[in-house]
């Protein structure tokens, strides 16, 4: 299942994930979405 992100910061942050290995420091306010953003990259994964 593909998840559409809902903006250009969460497409180049997933992008790096996913194709050049590089660590990735999330960080954010309470209710920035941060959980939902990983959850959503678990999911496109399985």
């Amino acid at each position: 299942m593909t998840f559409e992100f809902q903006n250009s910061e969460e497409q180049l942050a997933r992008r790096l994930i996913q194709f050049t290995g590089t660590n990735l420091f999330l960080t954010g306010r309470a209710g920035t979405g941060k959980t939902t953003f990983l959850r959503r990259l678990v999911q496109d994964a399985l």
